[in-house]
């Protein structure tokens, strides 16, 4: 695994501790209940002028499609898309704002979410120390010699950062929802074959 794909598994893992944390800094001091703004459908969109029978899509969505810009650095835009827009900017602020306080060693987890951030974003430093840091996981790649010691590897995919050729999951049963199965899949491939149910 590349320094790069290591350094995109800790962000993902600081934007998950840091989710919660964004959720509740939206709600008024003393209270724990979400807030919520405006909701529910927007008849505003709807383009009248089409009738429902010859278009429906365009009479449901015709003038906010005559209306919406798709910004220059996006491909399209939704609503779903200008949440997480939103969301990733909550995330990114709160992340800034506990590296600027961040502790060498810190004991709660603002603290831990800020130096683990501000040390993410120490490109100097990840580029002078480059792949120094995984050099283990890479000297046992390098060392093994057999399928079984690839395939031993492998098997710690699932508690380490190692990559491996299969992915494992649990999920609902393709042919019996009432029941879990054990999913073995190839990785990237998208094929996937029950193993247990």
């Amino acid at each position: 695994m590349t320094v790069a794909m290591r350094s995109l598994l800790w962000v993902a893992l600081a934007a998950c501790v840091a989710a919660p944390l964004a959720a509740l800094s939206d709600n008024p001091p003393g209270t724990s209940k979400p807030q919520y703004g405006t909701w529910g459908f927007d008849a505003a969109g709807e383009d009248k002028s089409v009738k429902p029978g010859d278009d429906f899509f365009r009479y449901a969505n015709g003038t906010w499609l005559d209306k919406t810009q798709i910004p220059p650095d996006k491909p399209g835009i939704s609503l779903r898309l200008q949440m997480t827009d939103r969301t990733e900017a909550r995330l990114h602020d709160m992340m800034e704002q506990a590296a600027a306080h961040a502790a060498h060693k810190p004991t709660d987890l603002e603290g831990k979410m800020g130096t683990f951030y501000k040390a993410f974003m120490d490109e100097g430093r990840v580029e002078q120390l480059g792949a120094k840091p995984i050099a283990p996981e890479l000297d046992a790649v390098r060392a093994a010699k057999t399928r079984d010691d690839l395939a031993a590897l492998m098997g710690k995919a699932s508690s380490d950062f190692d990559g491996t050729l299969y992915n494992f999951g649990i999920d609902v049963d393709l042919k019996d929802p009432k029941h879990y199965a054990v999913y073995l899949s190839q990785a990237g491939s998208g094929c996937r074959t029950a193993t247990i149910t």
